[in-house]
């Protein structure tokens, strides 16, 4: 009884049902990924409210990449301000490489400085 009092919002249902599908066809026809072992840190100002400094490292090696790839690396920098309370804005830099197998060497798919908005709901 308690479950038909609870609001149910369709689309987040749907959105939710059609990720358990692609995790599902992902088991079935795996393509490229890898399992990530990694973590990141934020520190925040005291002195200067609102600014953060947040840094990232994930390294998936051969034995946890799926696919044709042989490991990845994905290391971020990243300073951020809070403007108001449901926004902020960053600046940093993202380096993401990787090696595939039946590419020479290995692959950087993205490096170089990073800028944007983030915004809370």
């Amino acid at each position: 009884y308690a479950l038909q009092v609870l609001p149910v919002n369709y689309a987040g249902l749907a959105l939710i049902l059609v990720g358990v599908a692609l995790m599902v066809a992902e088991a079935f026809a795996p393509s490229f990924g890898a399992l990530g072992l990694g973590g990141f840190a934020t520190v925040n100002i005291p002195d200067v409210p609102g600014l953060s400094f947040t840094g990232m490292a994930h390294y998936a090696p051969d034995i946890l990449a799926f696919g044709d790839s042989q490991d990845m690396t994905s290391l971020e920098l990243r300073g951020s301000y809070r403007v108001i309370r449901n926004a902020e804005v960053f600046a940093g830099y993202r380096y993401l490489n990787t090696d595939f197998e039946d590419f020479p060497g290995d692959l950087n798919l993205d490096e170089g400085v990073l800028a944007g908005m983030k915004l809370y709901f």
